[in-house]
This record gives structure tokens, C-alpha cells and sequence, in this order.
């Protein structure tokens, strides 16, 4: 008996380094699952089976940035020179003004931070031939930087971010194919000191790969912009690309693999059967069960020594979601 519940727990373990490729008829789960077993005479570890939202996450960390930057010249023109945070090639910040001599800035009347509608004073500028005209902006928005101050060389009078505020998040090429516009994004600024909410805007089709490995641009247009939001504060979100709502779940350690089928093993009145079970959706933390298995039968995880099993991906940072969820016994959360 002693050698066939050793051959049980080896099963389990090897099972749950390969559940990712075999559970929900052959969809990758999110992360690989790990464990190291203890003595096969050690009491099983259980869980019980639950109801609850089923939820696969892939995360990333940017920072806010405007939807369009522009350069505002000494002759009133907008070079745009950013979009979504990156440079447009070929916008350059505006050039010294040629026509009538090199002008000079007589005043400003703007501050970064301030909101401008197109028409408002920027700046007033004095011609080589000493006369004034004021520049005012031809876009609406906000004033990102001042780039000049009165007697200096007026070329660059100010930046304006215009459009809407978003989250641009690096994702990586192993995940960015999960990812698709109108998907719901939790959005965490500044190590979690403020919260947002938000949607899948645009996912760049161009990488990045300064860092040494490529990762992809997603753009996430915010429900809401938390007070105190600075643009290139930076953001960590935590994007749903797929869910299934109160779904009976069991933890992925649960699942072993018997021939070509999926079963759990339920614990009743001190004895343990194996049950077998159809999946559904693989979440970061548990696996949805779609037929042999009901919410409140406990299910045996593990053995009493081992070292609790887990996924390798866990979802959100705990900044988002507001948990640790390496510490969540039910998984994810929204």
C-alpha cells in the first residue's frame, strides 16, 4: 500500500509540471506548476471546490503618457513629436523663426499643468524689429513644459499634451498574443498608490527590444484618471483576457492525468476516490471544472509536507488586485 501511494505521489508531481499542456483539451495554461512532494505517508493536503470567477491575466508595467504631444513654435505653428509616448520621426521641436530676425520672449502666460483651449495666450514674443504679437495655442489640452522664459531666444515656446491620458504597457511577445482590444484592464499608478480601471485601446504591432527582449505596446484608454496621476508616473495593469463567471474551480494541483483523461481525487467521509472530470478555462491560480465535479467537495492537492503548489504566473501584482495572490487559496480575484 506504502508503495502504491508513493507511486500516486510521484504521479501528482510529474502531472503538475505537464497539466498546462493537457488541461481544457490541450489550451496552454498561464503558468507552469510546481511542487515539491514530501513522504507519500503524510495526510493529504485538500480543498474544497468553489464557486467562483475563473480568470486568465497578462500584466505589465509602463507609465502614463499624452495621446498627442505637441511643440508650440514662436509663430503659433504645433509640431506634433510624440504619440502615445513615442517620438514621431521627423518631429523636431520647432526651429529659431528666420522671417524678420531672431525673436525674443517678452512674456509667458502659461505654467506646466495648466488646462489651454485652443486660443489661449501662451506666450508673447518680441520681433527683431521690436515689435509684439502673441502666440496663442492652436491645439486644447495641457501644458506639459515650459521651453522658454522672457529675453530668451524664443523657438520652442512650450509642449502641450492633448488627446486623451493613457497606459502605454509593455507586454511580452509570449503573452501579446492573449491580447486584443475592448479587454478590461486594472490599472495600479505609483507602486499602488492609486487604482483605475480601464480597456484595451490599441496593442502596437511594432517591439521594442531595448531592453534585450521584445515586448509589444498596449495602449489602455483609462475609465477614470485617479487624482494626482502625473504623466510618466508609472502603471501596472493587469489585462482579462479571458474569464468564466461562477465557475466550480478546484486549484490546477488538484488535476492528475490517468491515461488520456483528467480526474481529481475526492476525499468523503475519510476515504478518497478518483472522479473523473471534463475542464474548462485554465485561470492563473485554478482550473474551471465543467462536468464530474460539484462546489463544496473537497479534492486532495497534495500531501500534509509538501511545499503548497502554485503557478508560476499568478496574475495581477498584488498592487492591483489589492492581495497577494500567491497567498489566495481561491486564486484570482477582480
Amino acid at each position: 500500500m506504502a508503495r502504491s501511494g508513493a507511486r500516486r505521489s510521484r504521479r501528482r508531481w510529474w502531472v503538475l509540471g505537464i497539466v498546462a499542456l493537457v488541461v481544457a483539451g490541450g489550451a496552454t495554461a498561464s503558468g507552469v506548476v510546481i511542487a515539491r512532494r514530501a513522504n507519500a505517508a503524510d495526510p493529504p493536503l485538500t480543498a474544497v471546490a468553489t464557486r467562483q470567477d475563473v480568470i486568465r491575466w497578462v500584466s505589465g508595467t509602463g507609465t502614463l503618457v499624452d495621446e498627442y504631444t505637441y511643440s508650440i513654435a514662436a509663430d503659433g505653428s504645433a509640431t506634433l513629436v510624440e504619440r502615445a509616448g513615442a517620438s514621431i520621426a521627423g518631429g523636431a521641436a520647432a526651429a529659431p523663426q528666420s522671417a524678420g530676425g531672431t525673436a525674443t520672449t517678452d512674456s509667458v502666460s502659461v505654467q506646466p499643468g495648466q488646462r489651454v483651449e485652443d486660443g489661449t495666450r501662451i506666450a508673447r514674443v518680441k520681433r527683431a524689429d521690436g515689435t509684439k504679437h502673441d502666440v496663442d495655442s492652436p491645439v486644447a489640452g495641457h501644458v506639459r513644459s515650459v521651453s522658454t522664459a522672457p529675453h530668451a531666444t524664443a523657438d520652442e515656446l512650450a509642449t502641450i499634451g492633448a488627446g486623451r491620458v493613457l497606459a502605454a504597457l509593455a507586454i511580452s511577445e509570449n503573452q501579446i498574443a492573449e491580447v486584443r482590444s475592448g479587454e478590461k484592464v486594472a490599472v495600479a499608478l505609483a507602486a499602488g498608490s492609486a487604482a483605475t480601471t480601464g480597456v484595451v485601446d490599441a496593442v502596437q504591432q511594432v517591439p521594442d527590444d531595448s531592453s534585450g527582449a521584445l515586448r509589444y505596446t498596449v495602449l489602455v484608454r483609462l475609465d477614470r484618471i485617479p487624482s494626482g496621476a502625473r504623466i510618466g508616473m508609472t502603471a501596472t495593469g493587469a489585462i482579462t483576457t479571458a474569464h468564466a463567471d461562477d465557475a466550480v474551480a478546484v486549484p490546477a494541483a488538484a488535476i492528475e492525468v490517468h491515461g488520456s483523461a483528467l480526474q481529481v481525487e475526492v476525499q468523503s467521509g475519510g476515504t478518497t476516490r478518483a472522479v473523473p472530470i471534463r475542464t474548462g478555462l485554465v485561470g492563473d491560480t485554478e482550473v474551471e471544472v465543467v462536468s464530474g465535479l460539484r462546489a463544496g467537495q473537497r479534492v486532495v492537492v497534495g500531501a500534509s509536507g509538501d511545499v503548497a503548489a502554485t503557478t508560476r504566473r499568478l496574475g495581477p501584482p498584488a498592487s492591483v488586485t489589492g492581495s497577494n495572490p500567491t497567498a489566495s487559496p481561491t486564486g484570482a480575484s477582480r
